[in-house]
């Protein structure tokens, strides 16, 4: 056996020293080693689908002070602990302490789903009436949702509408919009009909004066 030793784990380990005249002495020695190396993250993820305001924020605990990070996305391996700016997906990230110990840990950065918009017109019944409507269902984002028409209109099913165009803007709880443009048509214009309402309200008034 030799006098040193290396290679050890962590334990409690014995020797016995003899002597040329055959004396013996006992001796113990105890090898430590750090704690591991805990990494856990704090994510905050994207608000609006397809956006890049997700975020990272890493603790750290255990091995030897300092850290230094290495994230797999970020060029280099002089990283920061705490990434912004992210788009939803998985991201990793390799701590290493000020012994060379190492730890890896793999992040999940989420996102909202698509704000959708629907909307099925009904047309107004008869020339310049406004009985015409909007049916608009919304879906995706993150609930709940804030309507603004272009007639002002903050409801989200708008009715007695003359023909024309409707712009809606949703907003969604995070603060995420999106703008759809719905028409509401109406029958073709009919100089008869308007004479023979002209016709029946003349008639009306001659009533009223005889």
């Amino acid at each position: 056996m030799t006098e040193d030793i290396s290679g050890l784990t962590s334990g409690l380990y014995d020797v016995e020293v003899t002597d040329a005249n055959a004396c013996i002495a006992l001796g113990s020695a105890f090898v430590e080693e750090p704690d591991p190396i805990l990494v856990t993250a704090n994510v905050t993820d994207v608000a609006c689908n397809g956006g890049a305001n997700g975020a990272i924020s890493l603790s750290v605990s255990g091995g030897t002070p300092a850290y230094s990070y290495d994230w797999a996305h970020i060029p280099g391996s002089s990283n920061p602990a705490n990434v912004t700016g992210l788009t939803a997906g998985t991201y990793t990230v390799t701590v290493t302490d000020n012994l060379g110990c190492t730890a890896e840990l793999e992040a999940l950065v989420n996102e909202a789903s698509t704000l959708v918009l629907t909307t099925t017109s009904v047309n107004a019944s008869c020339f310049g009436i406004n009985d015409g409507a909007i049916d608009l269902e919304v879906s995706g984002g993150t609930p709940g949702y804030t309507y603004h028409w272009s007639n002002n209109y903050t409801g989200q099913d708008p009715v007695a509408l003359l023909a024309g165009s409707y712009t809606v803007t949703v907003t969604d709880f995070a603060g995420c919009s999106k703008i759809r443009t719905a028409t509401v048509g109406q029958p073709r214009y009919s100089a008869q009909l308007q004479w023979f309402r002209l016709f029946h309200v003349m008639g009306a008034l001659m009533a009223l004066l005889t």
